[in-house]
């Protein structure tokens, strides 16, 4: 399925052709923007006349880099002027939702905002400029319909809107997951698909709970999965200040459908069955965008990234002063909701310092985790876990740590994700590198086979399944070696 347009991140411009989209360690510059680069003259010649002409006039003009999607836009909007003359979008981009009458009065702000920096980048380039406001509707539809392109270790590389592509529908059962073959969006079937059954694809993250994928679809896409739910009735709780960030609401029960295992991702007390989890919100203030933005799912819409609150939910007798809700909390309740917001808050800061290749991660995580020795199996002790992991690999001497991360990773990621998804394979094949790294050769050949197994069907072309065939032989040669000592 082809592109109509694609954005770059401009962090990783380096490693990736602005035209074939494929990676290169010996990149063309060009001369004019300093920006864009390329694999070949071929490429570069072809990029000219695909639009680089004018975003190369508009980039100088500038004199900075905006965001993947401002530049996205205005590409799309160059490539309409060539291709008709009057730059008005196509009828397949037109089409596209773009909730403008369900946004928020700060999103519409955000989005009017983005607009007015899109037209006068667009100025640079010596071409007409499009009507504000359909710029922001257009940014607008960024929002519900836009792709992330990854490489295949699921690496963000840019941006991209394809038309025929945003019509597949979510499941949080998926039966099929897109990728990416250069400039191409390839969707693959991971499970059979009957004969005139719908194919669908995840929009957010699976990893997470249902209630936590429930929030993310009504936010940035307006659809409640739940919606016909006999069980999703809404329930007030008693809400309680603890601090000027930090609000714990009290339920009697779960006022949210769950899967499979999400009590057990959100279980606090077994004895009483009384869970809690734990979210951060934005603050009420006016969301910005910046020129370090972040795409999502297959898209995210503009967030403000430092103004933000902690929400912790809990639920169930454990958190009851005479089992009625509208009593005080319990200190028990008190206490898991301060517990839940400080794990939350180690997680985002030890994020952001593994982002910036800093090493207290690692300590960091480590007492976040040991305040979780009583919730083995809580969702926030999967997301610690996940940084764990990163940081040990940073650290380049702490693969024992690393290790351990991992095994305690898979029976999470088993349980969330479908049998066959690049995010499990991709973990098996982190798992069976740290394995042999540590010459633990048996269970090196057992993860590289399994993710082998995995990758050939979501990612056929790619490296990373050779990569595990050649472990998995490797590994099995080494053990039959042994055997033979």
């Amino acid at each position: 399925m082809p592109r109509y347009s694609i954005g770059f991140d401009p962090v990783r411009k380096s490693n990736y052709c602005h035209h074939t989209f494929t990676s290169s360690t010996n990149l063309l510059r060009c001369a004019g923007c300093k920006f864009a680069r390329y694999a070949s003259k071929e490429a570069q010649r072809a990029a000219w006349k695909n639009g680089h002409q004018q975003e190369c006039a508009a980039l100088q003009a500038c004199g900075r880099i905006p965001p993947a999607t401002i530049r996205l836009a205005a590409r799309i909007y160059w490539k309409e002027r060539r291709l008709t003359g009057d730059g008005a979008l196509p009828h397949s981009i037109e089409s596209l939702q773009h909730h403008w009458d369900d946004l928020d009065d700060d999103r519409k702000q955000s989005y009017a905002q983005m607009a007015i920096v899109t037209r006068e980048y667009m100025k640079g380039s010596g071409t007409s400029i499009p009507d504000a406001k359909d710029v922001a509707y257009l940014l607008a539809r960024f929002a519900c319909n836009n792709h992330t392109i990854c490489d295949d270790e699921l690496r963000p590389k840019g941006v991209g809107i394809f038309p025929l592509g945003a019509m597949l529908n979510h499941s949080c059962t998926p039966n099929t997951m897109q990728s990416f073959t250069g400039s191409r969006i390839v969707f693959r079937a991971v499970q059979h698909i009957p004969a005139g059954a719908e194919a669908t694809i995840a929009y957010v993250e699976l990893a997470a709970t249902r209630a936590e994928r429930r929030a993310m679809l009504k936010a940035n896409y307006f659809f409640d999965i739940d919606a016909n739910q006999e069980l999703c009735v809404t329930l007030v709780p008693k809400e309680v200040r603890l601090d000027d960030t930090l609000t714990l609401e009290l339920f009697e029960r779960r006022s949210m459908t769950m899967d499979e295992h999400d009590p057990e991702l959100t279980c606090v007390d077994s004895d009483t069955g009384s869970g809690a989890n734990v979210v951060r919100v934005q603050a009420e203030e006016c969301a910005t965008f910046s020129d370090e933005e972040t795409e999502a799912g297959p898209s995210q819409a503009p967030a403000g990234q430092k103004n933000w609150e902690v929400k912790v939910q809990c639920w169930g007798a454990a958190f009851l002063q005479g089992g009625n809700v509208q009593n005080d909390p319990t200190t028990q309740a008190i206490a898991v909701a301060w517990r839940l917001a400080t794990i939350l808050r180690l997680h985002a800061s030890a994020s952001d310092l593994v982002s910036q290749g800093q090493l207290e991660a690692c300590d960091m995580i480590a007492t976040a985790l040991q305040s979780m020795q009583d919730m083995q199996k809580h969702i926030w002790r999967m997301r610690l876990l996940e940084v764990q992991l990163r940081a040990a690999i940073e650290c380049g001497n702490k693969w024992d740590l690393a290790l351990d991360a991992a095994r305690s990773l898979l029976p999470f990621y088993t349980w969330l994700y479908p049998k066959v998804w690049p995010n499990l394979g991709l973990h098996l094949a982190t798992l069976a590198k740290i394995a042999a790294l540590l010459d633990h050769f048996d269970e090196a050949a057992t993860h590289a086979e399994a993710a082998a197994a995995i990758l050939r069907i979501t990612h056929p072309e790619g490296q990373i399944v050779q990569d595990m065939l050649r472990l998995w032989h490797d590994a099995s040669a080494e053990l039959n070696a042994n055997a033979e000592e």
